[in-house]
């Protein structure tokens, strides 16, 4: 219902999905345990018993589909060097669950290759285990380009979307903690899929990233992460971060890692658009309820951020916060607390460098929220929420849409956000 109402367009259905181009083939995976005879009609009179195996087979091109029958694949780890050469697939090669989701591996690891796309897998461990440094469920290496997972289901454990509120603080940082998906390396996309029960959702660190209309749901690290230049985070949806550790969880983190503005660090044209962070939407009472914060570009500089038509319910201090921005744009979002109560935050920011370097020429027009921070200007382009349930339809539960008597449509220069209109 919580979707319903604050759904969020997330570009997933416009985009075009691969499809095997003119002489591309189908190949056919049948996991352990299966007798190849006995694995259904349409397949190869051989198929491989492995993704492993078929790489190695030397036989499979770019636009070739590997379809994974139903069952259970083990773990899944490539590495390009290790297969005889370093696979560069163009158009990418496709691995794809015969049936949605219906094929898992324990986790998924990518080295040393190009052009892969990943679709409609699912990945958990077999189960609850003692981990002292936790493993992401699916990583791609430095080395690793173009790769695009699509309609992924990854959960720390089978049970994790059933359970996970009724999880322990040991079971969160102990027993079950894991990652959720760790993409290093350029050009990589993450699209339409679903992070349940982990410690730290989705990190982009890579160039040029497409992270697009998924869902991070359970959380006890950040939700979002990206640090690349000319990345894209569209229409994802986050929910319920619990505080178990020290961390002090974000629904959305970046900070510059790369020399290039004037010799300092710098993140370039960085775009959050039409995403969804709720702080928490189960019981008020629960003891590992956090406090998150919104979206902060901590540590700056970054040139040309976009941060635009999102809606952030926390009740932290920091709702959109922007550190060392230069032509930058804060438009058009909503930024409320949680409880849907009057309160002094969470507020839209714009911050300087810790070393005291300055901020300059960022737009901050037609954004709602609790309070503004060294926003230089008149606040008429703006909106101060000061009662939400008197201008929201139901913040209580989560409905954030303008009622029609409410008098912040009236605001001069205010735009309302695109999700809004939905």
């Amino acid at each position: 219902m919580i979707r319903q109402i604050i759904a969020v367009c997330s570009l997933v259905a416009g985009l075009v999905l691969p499809v095997p181009g003119a002489g591309a083939r189908d190949y056919w995976v049948v996991p352990a345990g299966v007798d190849a005879a006995d694995s259904g009609e349409g397949i190869a009179a051989s198929p491989f018993r492995s993704v492993k195996a078929a790489l190695r087979s030397g036989r499979l091109r770019g636009g070739d589909r590997l379809i994974l029958r139903d069952g259970f694949h083990g773990e899944l780890v490539l590495n390009g060097y290790k297969l005889g050469k370093r696979p560069d697939f163009d158009p990418p090669l496709v691995i794809r669950s015969e049936n949605p989701r219906a094929a898992r591996f324990s986790h998924i690891e990518l080295v040393h290759l190009s052009g892969l796309t990943l679709e409609n897998l699912a990945v958990w461990p077999d189960g609850p285990f003692p981990l002292e440094a936790p493993p992401p469920l699916v990583s791609t290496a430095g080395n690793a380009s173009r790769v695009r997972l699509e309609g992924l289901d990854l959960r720390a454990g089978e049970d994790a979307p059933r359970t996970y509120m009724s999880w322990t603080k040991e079971d969160w940082t102990q027993t079950r903690r894991m990652h959720g998906a760790f993409l290093r390396g350029a050009d990589n996309a993450m699209i339409d899929s679903r992070v349940v029960g982990v410690a730290f959702g989705i990190q982009a660190m890579g160039d040029r990233a497409e992270i697009i209309g998924n869902q991070v749901e359970g959380f006890s690290g950040d939700a979002l992460r990206g640090i690349g230049d000319n990345s894209r985070f569209i229409g994802n949806h986050v929910e319920n971060c619990v505080q178990v550790d020290g961390n002090h969880a974000d629904g959305f983190q970046s900070w510059a890692s790369k020399g290039d503005y004037n010799g300092r660090k710098v993140v370039t044209d960085l775009q959050i658009l039409r995403n969804v962070i709720l702080e928490w939407t189960g019981p008020p009472s629960h003891p590992l309820r956090c406090s998150l914060q919104g979206i902060g570009l901590f540590d700056g500089y970054y040139r040309r951020p976009v941060i635009r038509d999102n809606l952030v319910a926390v009740s932290a201090y920091h709702g959109i916060s922007l550190y060392g921005g230069v032509d930058g744009q804060i438009l058009s979002n909503t930024v409320v607390h949680i409880s849907g109560q009057p309160a002094s935050q969470p507020w839209i920011m714009l911050g300087d460098k810790k070393n005291g370097l300055t901020n300059a020429r960022n737009r901050v027009e037609g954004n709602i929220a609790m309070a503004y921070k060294f926003v230089p200007g008149p606040l008429r382009a703006n909106s101060v929420i000061k009662f939400p349930a008197r201008d929201f339809v139901d913040p209580s539960h989560f409905d954030y849409q303008l009622r029609p008597d409410s008098s912040l449509r009236q605001v001069p220069g205010f735009s309302p956000g695109e999700w809004r209109q939905r």
